[in-house]
């Protein structure tokens, strides 16, 4: 543990008055550390006890602002999302720490995801917490941002063709909604559910010939016709690499070399 990290958590730890533990939580006293939380690749986490109370303090990086990770837009949408039942507890948060309820769990298996109630309430929390709003959120500069991650990753690849996508979307008008990202390069393996689908226009490609009026603009509920055929035993899911992620925007690329670029409706 280094002497910042050791200041920020004994600070935190003596801020405790301060945390919001909710009227059910019984908390005797300072919490005490209990042990570190390994695993985070840019974040030091510590979980502490005290009477009933277990929690996480999650000491924020000395490079954040380096990352372009923007810690007054995590704490307002974790505050959103507070009555959504998809985030744990918040506690206590400012530029150095944050505070949040312990939520024992486990990653979930391949074999999880193949599993339809898992699915189900996967997609439910996603639908839950894309239905809240944050009014006054100043829109991301795409251009600027993939710039503050990819100064600090040797070696990026697919940027030029990143960069342009980028600013191709901020020239554009779009509203975004709430989505966890992840810029992490180790976490770019990606396995979709399709659940449905649409063709629409875009300027520069021709449109379905003959039937265009018919076929185009139109919701598909791919994911139930492929369940009602019974030769298919699993949900409609293909594989592909993840170059760059965020909230609004997604750059991949699939198993045979192609690279697509999507970008969330407004």
């Amino acid at each position: 543990m280094t002497p910042r990290t050791a200041n920020i958590l004994e600070a935190a730890i003596d801020n405790w008055r301060h945390w919001d533990t909710g009227k059910d939580s019984r908390i005797s006293g300072p919490p005490k550390v209990d042990k570190q939380l390994v695993g985070g690749l840019t974040n030091e986490a510590f979980l502490v006890t005290s009477g009933d109370l277990r929690a996480v303090v999650r000491v924020n990086s000395a490079t954040t602002d380096a990352l372009g990770i923007s810690r007054e837009r995590e704490h307002r949408l974790l505050t959103v999302l507070q009555p959504s039942g998809c985030v744990p507890r918040l506690l206590f948060s400012d530029s150095d720490v944050q505070v949040t309820q312990l939520l024992e769990g486990r990653h979930l298996t391949r074999g999880d995801l193949k599993d339809r109630v898992i699915q189900d309430h996967l997609e439910n929390c996603i639908e839950r917490i894309q239905s809240y709003s944050v009014d006054y959120m100043t829109k991301r500069n795409y251009k600027s941002y993939i710039n503050l991650y990819s100064d600090q990753v040797p070696n990026f690849d697919g940027l030029s063709e990143i960069e342009s996508a980028a600013s191709l979307i901020d020239m554009g008008e779009w509203e975004p909604v709430i989505s966890h990202h992840d810029l992490i390069l180790e976490n770019k393996v990606l396995k979709m559910n399709l659940k449905k689908t649409k063709v629409s226009k875009v300027d520069g490609l021709n449109k379905i010939p003959l039937f265009s009026t018919l076929l185009m603009e139109r919701w598909y509920p791919v994911k139930e016709v492929w369940k009602k055929l019974p030769w298919n035993k699993e949900s409609p899911s293909c594989e592909v690499s993840i170059i760059y992620l965020d909230d609004e925007l997604r750059v991949m690329k699939d198993i045979y070399g192609s690279t697509f670029v999507y970008i969330r409706p407004t």
